[in-house]
């Protein structure tokens, strides 16, 4: 019985996950294999696709593995704090400190690399243009 209240639950975390709200979230419910964890959006460092799993990586190392694909949170997550820079990548804005464009990567402030496709390419470069001094 309580696997399927925990089963019914992490089905309504998925709904709306696709279905984003007009307010900035500040927390998110990751529903996992076996339970479900409640983490803040800000301590998101990167997630990564693995078909039909997401890996969320935390600013302090700790991984997690949702049940949900990239792209529901990709549609939930605020586009003002994280971008996709690559069919399986979604990163944290603040978290990038380098690109490096013969590469074709962006640097984390943890020294992850992660890499940035030709399709996202002008994405990331518009992001950064923000920050250059004239």
């Amino acid at each position: 019985m309580q696997h399927n209240n925990l089963k019914s639950y992490a089905r309504l975390i998925q709904l709306h996950l696709l279905v984003p709200s007009i307010q900035k979230k500040t927390r998110i419910a990751i529903p996992m294999h076996d339970r479900i964890e409640v983490v803040d959006v800000g301590d998101i460092l990167y997630l990564k696709s693995d078909s039909n799993y997401t890996h969320i990586v935390l600013i302090n190392g700790k991984e997690m593995i949702a049940s949900s694909t990239l792209k529901k949170f990709d549609g939930f997550l605020p586009h003002e704090d994280f971008i996709r820079v690559h069919q399986s990548f979604l990163v944290q804005r603040k978290s990038i400190i380098e690109y490096q464009s013969k590469k074709c990567i962006v640097i984390l402030h943890n020294q992850t690399k992660i890499p940035v496709s030709r399709s996202k390419k002008a994405m990331v470069m518009q992001y950064l243009k923000k920050f250059i001094i004239d």
